[in-house]
């Protein structure tokens, strides 16, 4: 046939998620699980970091599924680029498919037009035996059939003409498939291998700057942090990551254990959940009829928030929320007043409220009321002080080793000031400085080959009360009415 065209044609295209924004101050990691089953190499998706900058990239890297509670990573995925189109976010999945699956016996399956469908998802392609309905011939991958993905996850077995199957109409058929619920907090939690040098778990956070370039700002795992030690190694985590940098965590509470607001506080402290470097979140919320816990979605506001403000300089409170309600465990909903989400606010806690559609609401972070050292307590602070702290060491660690002269001081207090100054001057923070004193850097320190900055540093905290009195003035009365 010519390739002369005349006259009208068309044609159709997949549809495109929009290109998601990239926010270098809220990356976020998601420990969890993912159905890495959908992968051409499944096995090679387990316990690493794995970098993913928009919802075409999921497919291919670690898979996607909307069923939320046994594949938690995707509650991040589908908020991040669905929801919210916020990028990147890095990923770390535990579920393995050599240790958490379930065998499943072969049965008989009858052949429909040359094709067997196994409406089962999960399945592990490579497991998958195919026999005689006798059981008497195996027949081979590629050779005799091909089995491949349907979209719902399912799988599609189609006879090769020229293979060994003919037209037998019955085959029996065994697979393998992985059990998201095998997954344990041990799991999740992870750790160091001293023998094989391995990370797993929560310990691969580590793994993300030497691997990926790129520094975490807020640490997660929903569908786990509700459990009090999965946040506590979080915040662990959290501090000095490689040594060097700072993060935050986003947790959830338990709103299975938790029944009322007046038990929040005691439990958020009694369970570790007060850490000056932990957003605590309360309840789960609802979307598109998905339960999800409500860490998923304020990472996401904290990255939309930077999105629009240049960076970490605005509170994440009182921004739209891509949700539909608030609910417990299960999908009950459970909805709260302006009053009711304050109590929540005053134990720390970010939560969500309806007020003229639905908003995040929380300015605290979890070491309130404990701890109301301002640099501490508001989050928008919190996450200065981090991200200028992780900055300074990207900036300067290549001056690290440098004859410790004057030419050496100098570039330092010169650029941090220059960069603090343009901060400022953009309205970013109120103010900030940098400066090297003889009184912090005694001779036998220099000589130690230690120098030492004294930087100040002061954000703009959130304006969380606005008030306005109202005074009656019977003397506009007066002047309305034509009196003197």
């Amino acid at each position: 046939m010519s390739n002369y065209e005349h006259g009208i044609i068309s044609s159709e295209i997949a549809t495109q998620i929009p290109k998601p924004a990239n926010i270098a101050s809220a990356i976020g990691v998601v420990i969890g699980t993912a159905p890495v089953n959908l992968l051409s190499n499944p096995y090679g998706a387990v316990n690493v970091p794995i970098l993913i900058q928009n919802f075409n990239e999921v497919a291919k890297k670690i898979g996607f599924s909307y069923d939320f509670k046994n594949y938690t990573i995707c509650q991040s995925i589908y908020a991040r680029f669905i929801l919210f189109k916020m990028a990147p976010l890095v990923v770390v999945n535990v579920l393995d498919p050599a240790k958490h699956k379930k065998d499943i016996a072969a049965s008989d399956f009858t052949v429909a037009n040359g094709k067997i469908s196994i409406e089962v998802q999960g399945i592990l392609l490579d497991k998958i035996v195919i026999k005689s309905s006798d059981g008497a011939v195996t027949y081979k991958k590629n050779d005799d059939y091909i089995a491949s993905f349907l979209e719902d996850g399912t799988v599609m077995i189609a006879m090769i003409p020229d293979g060994a199957i003919g037209s037998t109409a019955t085959l029996k058929v065994g697979y393998s498939v992985i059990d998201p619920s095998l997954v344990t907090t041990a799991d999740i939690i992870g750790g160091f291998n001293t023998e094989t040098r391995k990370r797993s778990g929560i310990e691969c956070i580590n793994m993300v700057q030497p691997l990926l370039g790129l520094v975490p700002c807020q640490l997660l795992a929903p569908g786990w942090s509700h459990i009090p030690m999965v946040a506590a190694m979080l915040s662990v985590k959290a501090k000095l990551m490689n040594g060097l940098y700072y993060a935050i965590t986003i947790t959830d509470l338990d709103t299975e254990v938790i029944t009322s607001i007046g038990e929040l506080l005691e439990y958020k402290v009694k369970n570790g959940y007060d850490d000056k470097y932990n957003i605590p979140c309360y309840p789960k919320v609802i979307k598109n009829g998905y339960e999800l816990f409500l860490s998923a979605i304020i990472d996401c506001v904290i990255a939309s928030t930077d999105n629009v403000n240049g960076g970490p300089y605005a509170s994440p409170s009182n921004k739209k929320i891509e949700i539909d309600g608030t609910c417990l465990e299960g999908g009950e909903e459970i909805y709260f007043d302006m009053a009711e989400a304050n109590d929540i606010n005053a134990a720390g806690i970010m939560t969500a409220l309806n007020m003229n559609g639905w908003k995040s609401w929380g300015n605290e972070m979890g070491c309130y009321p404990g701890n109301t050292d301002v640099k501490d307590r508001f989050i928008v602070c919190r996450r200065v002080y981090n991200y200028q702290d992780n900055t300074f060491k990207l900036n300067f660690f290549d001056r690290v080793d440098n004859p410790a002269n004057y030419q050496l001081i100098e570039a330092v207090v010169n650029s941090e000031n220059l960069i603090l100054a343009t901060l400022a001057s953009q309205g970013r923070i109120a103010g900030g400085s940098i400066s090297f004193s003889k009184e912090d850097n005694p001779v036998d320190k220099i000589l130690d080959g230690h120098i030492s900055f004294k930087r100040k540093l002061s954000p703009f905290t959130p304006a969380k009360v606005i008030e306005t009195k109202t005074e009656f003035d019977p003397t506009l009365n007066s002047t309305a009415l034509g009196g003197e």
